[in-house]
């Protein structure tokens, strides 16, 4: 959902259907920060219905994963984008900026889940360490440097 304003004036979220107006010109304006802002100007006459459609395109990063079982070994699975399959591991995936739950399952080398913030025009490497019965620890690969780091990633359960 968007925010949409008229005027300059924020008159609610989409989708909004059959607003009433006065006769004039109006810019409407879909805003949210993980998409570019899409308007219009439109010119609403008396007695007419005048309809709206905006589609706005999404601000994207990609998400490059790859997992390791205990001793170091790459290893093939499955990559889950906020519950949804989206990909082998491994493998990139485009997504909309901000934070999302990533999730890898690579059956009996085990599973491994955890956060990721996606930038625009960024790609951020994730390494998934599947570590069984034990703390699992990811390894970032910072875009902005060059060097390997470990952090501890929250889950939101």
């Amino acid at each position: 959902m968007c925010s949409s304003d008229l005027k300059g004036d924020t008159v609610g979220l989409t989708p909004l259907v059959r607003r009433e107006v006065q006769p004039g010109t109006y810019e409407v304006l879909s805003a949210d920060a993980r998409y570019y802002d899409v308007g219009e100007r439109v010119t609403v006459s008396r007695n007419t219905e005048t309809s709206v459609n905006l589609a706005p395109t999404p601000r994207e990063g990609l998400i490059d994963v790859t997992a390791r079982d205990d001793r170091g070994n790459d290893i093939a699975g499955k990559l889950f984008l906020d519950g949804q399959p989206v990909c082998d591991v491994p493998g990139q995936v485009k997504s909309i900026v901000g934070k999302h739950k990533l999730e890898v399952k690579a059956g009996i080398n085990g599973s491994w889940s955890g956060e990721v913030v996606v930038s625009e025009h960024q790609t951020t490497a994730v390494v998934a360490n599947l570590l069984l019965g034990e703390a699992q620890k990811p390894i970032w690969l910072d875009p902005r440097r060059s060097e390997e780091h470990t952090s501890e990633l929250q889950s939101p359960d």
